[in-house]
């Protein structure tokens, strides 16, 4: 089945190579590769162990998927905090740790003198959730206690710790700044400039970041959203160095296929990324509506690289397992969040008739596009009809109606990675908290009112929670439902399972597959298999009855293979092991 499925992405490639498929070439070559190595028992582990994560994204790592569906992870608001010296909507909070104190620095935008300038804030934390304004010595810029930049019209979006890589503990954190240029600080807030680099020789909008590739550290890359490549609006672009220097040489090239996601009222605003295991996280922040300053609205979703070149997300993934919602002129249950132009507030005897007048509102009203009625004693206001110049991506809300008045043509719509009704831009991912609830961190800024308007009251900045490797999780769509890994050399150690059997009688069964014959090894076939039944928990050990472990495997080539039943929910493996 894998080779025929080889077999016609290679007659799909020969009919024409676009850039659009050059991700789906690099996929197959993997898995090609995997086929030819799949009986070499030469190991091709490390000497030291390392743990590796597969996160249940897409079916990159999947050679079989059979009745499975993926979906994306829900972040939990966790703290709100608020500068009340200036606008934070686009503050791009950036968090590092230094001894036990958490610092988060932020843009703020201060009005003096008539004028706006772009203020580094700094606030402190014991645990990276809670947050209070840090007063700097020396009273703060500009009379901010708080204050430790006053970069003028420069902005900034990423703080980079490259504590890891840098021989010289001044340059610890890395600023890239919007006139191309790279400040470095030892973590203490003192910040000086790297002599003679930038990190891009085109102009750039905030909206930029940076990280190592996690399978070469020695490689740098940076992400932004310049105007250069594209006009019309944004884009998604990258380039890479071995050197900080090295960036400065260096513009950028597209992102593909994500790139594909642009449109004229669709448009990539920035993509916050972080190394993750052997592949590469980001936020994915996309401006719809903003054909003009002051209009629009920025949602969030996820993307993610598995080699720091190509993205991906959700849009992309096989619909087998990823199923959009379709547009059309009658939505019962679903809200199509954005900024409204106009509500008209009156009551209907029942909620039809109130979405039926509110759908012959908008087909009267040339500037509409599409409408939502707001069902009156369901929490969310006063029962109204909002009309839309644009149209968002619909978002399930049991108190909304909602159409558009013409169905658009096909293009990928991604699901938010937050439901609320504001401007979310998360910028800043911790993986390892330390938490004992084991919670990643997402540190974001907030804007309440549409795109460009700059209100500081409607503006903060808050840390939301998100279960560890739970950016996403694969279920069934049907009683029961099976996926199978690529080929891969188990190196030591357990398998450890994140999931979540919550549902009554929902369990996962674990088989380890010989990658030579396709058949279960003895010992670890699914008779053998000590079903998984936990209910929220991300370490489960898989085991089997014959008492043999997987660590006596080491050194051998294997597939996983996952059966699931009644709606378990699977978000990652973790192991020493390696793909083939």
């Amino acid at each position: 089945k894998l080779t025929w499925r080889f077999g016609v992405s290679c007659i799909e490639i020969l009919k024409g190579v676009t850039e659009m498929n050059m991700n789906i070439i690099g996929r197959m070559l993997v898995v090609f590769l995997s086929l030819l190595s799949a009986g070499v028992s030469s190991s091709i582990c490390p000497d030291s162990e390392s743990e590796n994560v597969l996160l249940f994204l897409d079916e990159f790592h999947l050679q079989n998927v059979t009745n499975i569906s993926v979906h994306p992870g829900s972040p939990v608001l966790l703290s709100e905090f608020q500068d009340s010296s200036s606008f934070t909507g686009w503050g791009y909070p950036n968090v590092w740790k230094s001894g036990s104190t958490y610092y988060m620095m932020y843009q703020g935008w201060y009005e003096t003198g008539g004028k706006t300038t772009k203020l580094g804030l700094v606030a402190s934390s014991a645990n990276a959730v809670n947050w209070k304004p840090y007063n700097v010595s020396g009273g703060g810029v500009l009379g901010i206690p708080n204050a430790v930049l006053d970069n003028g019209d420069m902005e900034f979006s990423v703080i980079y710790d490259d504590e890891e890589h840098t021989a010289d503990p001044k340059q610890r954190l890395k600023m890239l700044l919007t006139n191309l240029s790279i400040l470095v600080s030892e973590g203490d807030l003192q910040w000086g400039v790297m002599p003679d680099a930038k990190w891009t020789n085109k102009t750039i909008d905030p909206g930029m970041s940076l990280f190592r590739d996690p399978l070469n550290s020695s490689t740098i890359v940076v992400t932004s959203r310049p105007q250069a490549l594209r006009s019309g609006g944004r884009h998604a672009g990258f380039h890479a160095a071995n050197t900080w220097h090295g960036l400065g040489l260096l513009e950028n090239s597209r992102i593909l296929p994500l790139d594909d996601v642009f449109d004229v009222s669709r448009q990539i605003y920035g993509l916050p990324s972080f190394a993750y295991g052997e592949m590469v996280i980001s936020f994915l922040w996309l401006l719809h509506d903003g054909e003009s300053w002051g209009s629009g609205v920025v949602d969030s979703s996820l993307a993610w690289s598995y080699n720091s070149q190509n993205w991906s997300t959700f849009a992309y993934i096989n619909q087998s397992i990823y199923k959009q919602e379709p547009y059309s002129r009658y939505m019962p249950g679903y809200d199509l969040p954005g900024h409204a132009y106009n509500h008209t507030y009156k009551h209907y005897s029942n909620c039809t008739d109130g979405a039926l007048a509110c759908q012959h509102e908008c087909d009267l009203d040339a500037r509409c596009a599409s409408w939502v009625y707001v069902l009156p004693n369901m929490g969310r206001g006063e029962e109204r009809c909002c009309v839309f110049e644009g149209i968002a991506e619909p978002v399930k809300r049991a108190s909304c109606i909602s159409g558009v008045k013409k169905v658009p043509k096909p293009l990928p719509r991604l699901p938010l990675l937050f439901s609320d009704e504001t401007q979310v831009y998360p910028n800043t991912l911790i993986a390892d908290s330390g938490r004992q609830d084991e919670l990643m961190l997402i540190h974001a800024s907030l804007s309440k009112g549409p795109h460009g308007l700059v209100n500081k009251s409607l503006s903060s900045l808050r840390t939301y929670g998100l279960r560890k490797d739970g950016f996403a999780f694969m279920t069934t769509t049907e009683t029961s439902g099976e996926l199978v890994t690529r080929a891969l050399q188990w190196c030591t150690g357990t398998l450890t399972i994140n999931t979540d059997c919550g549902l009554p009688g929902s369990q996962l069964v674990v088989e380890i597959l010989s990658v030579k014959t396709g058949l279960p090894i003895s010992g670890f076939d699914k008779s053998s298999a000590v079903p998984i039944r936990a209910q929220n928990s991300s370490n489960i050990t898989a085991e089997w009855s014959s008492g043999k472990k997987i660590a006596d495997l080491a050194g051998q080539n294997i597939s996983i293979r996952v059966i699931i039943t009644f709606g378990a929910r699977l978000y990652s493996f973790r192991g020493n092991f390696k793909w083939l």
